[in-house]
């Protein structure tokens, strides 16, 4: 295959000169030998779905496919496909962004190994706009896969272990509690694969096998990992206290193997919420349309002050949002 490069427009960004972006708004460039793709961060996932499927590779992300770059990657939509091809950390590896006093910042490249030094990529991911506000993203592609399978197990405390270990290592793996807690496991790869995995996944005594195609894998795991529907709660815990978590809530969703879960709720429940997690070890940040509130009492506030001192002085962004401080006593 041949390198794409296809650039949908040109032109100053925001009405004002500026260093040369990668791409402009709304565009995008393809380098399909290398298996890398740049995108302006107004184009939606689904797009860039549209754009990579000719040449049979797929950007494995989680989220809203409708919202844009800038709100997935900026609100962390990554979940639980993490464990077959990493986060938005991992897929990226290059982006500019305009820091609080206009300055195009260029960091990273279209390679794994590019540069010495900070990577200030990792900065933009999750940080809902505070830090700066994303231009272009380069990110690293897969292959399209051709079809599915999700297994539904009980949440025995092994089942994963033993999947993870084996050979029927899942690509993504989700709890669920709504009623119950459900173990999900999905598997993506083309036809004789998934054939070949079917009988050896029902070996480990699934309560369901389904072959799906992956736009129903695509809508499955959407319904399911909620990070970018309404106000909701990204916790962070020890992955072995995960079911402990889960067992204290009415519902929620939870990356199965890195400990991360996702309750809908708002800042109301902070309280509660913030009680909650401390009895399981772990942590909370809360996401709503003003961004994201960042945990109490943490270590990392004195690190994320300095750093919007550093790119954002004069707030152009808006002021960091901490929870409350929890009352004396508690």
């Amino acid at each position: 295959m041949s390198v794409v490069h296809e650039i949908v427009q040109t032109g100053v960004v925001d009405g004002r000169a500026a260093r040369p972006l990668a791409v402009p708004k709304g565009g995008h460039e393809l380098f399909v030998r290398d298996m890398t793709a740049t995108f302006a961060t107004d184009v939606s996932l689904a797009r860039a779905w549209e754009m990579l499927a000719p040449h049979e590779q797929w950007l494995p992300a989680d989220g809203d496919a409708s919202l844009s770059f800038s709100e997935l990657i900026g609100r962390n939509t990554t979940g639980p496909l993490r464990i077959g091809f990493g986060g938005w950390r991992d897929l990226l590896l290059g982006a500019q962004f305009y820091n609080g006093r206009g300055e195009l910042i260029s960091a990273g490249g279209r390679t794994l190994k590019n540069v010495a030094g900070y990577d200030l990529t990792k900065l933009m991911v999750g940080q809902c706009g505070g830090l700066g506000r994303l231009a272009t993203v380069t990110l690293r592609t897969c292959r399209l896969p051709e079809f599915a399978l999700c297994a539904r197990f009980d949440p025995r405390r092994d089942v994963l272990t033993e999947l993870l270990v084996g050979d029927c290592r899942p690509q993504w793996a989700a709890l669920v509690k709504s009623d119950g807690i459900e173990l999900l496991c999905g598997y993506l790869g083309d036809g004789a694969t998934i054939d070949h995995l079917k009988p050896a996944i029902e070996a480990h005594g699934p309560s369901s096998v389904d072959r799906q195609s992956l736009a129903e894998d695509i809508e499955l795991r959407r319904g399911i990992w909620c990070a970018t529907a309404g106000d909701h709660w990204r916790i962070s815990v020890p992955p072995a206290r995960l079911l402990e978590l889960l067992e204290r809530l009415p519902r929620a969703a939870a990356d199965a193997t890195f400990g991360i879960a996702i309750v809908a709720g708002g800042l109301a429940d902070a309280r509660d919420m913030r009680g909650l997690v401390k009895a399981v070890g772990g942590a909370a940040w809360h996401y709503d349309s003003a961004g994201v509130h960042i945990p109490a009492n943490t270590s990392a506030q004195g690190l994320l002050r300095k750093l919007k001192a550093a790119f954002d002085p004069d707030e152009t962004f808006g002021k960091l949002k901490f929870l409350d401080e929890p009352a004396e006593g508690e």
